[in-house]
């Protein structure tokens, strides 16, 4: 693993510079290689778990790829999104996801409520209960069946 040291303030900080990663099962390993870890981001299995809620939310779980703690800390590999329908957005991000992570959108109009992210697999799927847990509860107008 690559690191760099940056100067912050008074004291020198140690940033990891590969931020790249693949799944080995279902833990995460560095990959320093962008075209192997491209080549294994085509077709890999990256859904931790993905489901649609009695009240019409989906939520999402997903293996990242990329560190998105950005080097600094424990790396955020995996993220959980909530996502509810008839928003703005939703012509981009559904053909973005169609086309380029090929998840199975099934032409739904979803537009995000609500995320965290985490390190390890077994994170991402607590994360993922917990969030199912959170927007079950969920009232108000948002609450009607939305799909």
């Amino acid at each position: 693993m690559e690191f760099l040291f940056t100067y912050g303030g008074n004291k020198m900080k140690k940033i990891r510079t590969t931020n790249n990663y693949i799944l080995k099962g279902k833990k995460p390993v560095v990959e320093n290689d962008v075209l192997k870890w491209g080549k294994w981001f085509e077709t890999a299995k990256r859904i931790v778990k993905q489901e649609t809620l009695s009240n019409g939310y989906w939520i999402s779980t997903v293996f990242l790829g990329l560190d998105h703690n950005f080097g600094e800390g424990k790396p955020l590999l995996f993220e959980t999104m909530v996502f509810s329908k008839d928003k703005w957005w939703w012509n981009y991000w559904n053909w973005f996801c169609r086309i380029v992570n090929k998840w199975e959108w099934k032409k739904r109009k979803y537009s995000e409520l609500d995320m965290d992210r985490y390190s390890t697999w077994e994170e991402a799927e607590r994360g993922h209960k917990k969030m199912v847990k959170k927007w079950k509860k969920k009232g108000g107008k948002n609450n009607k069946k939305l799909v």
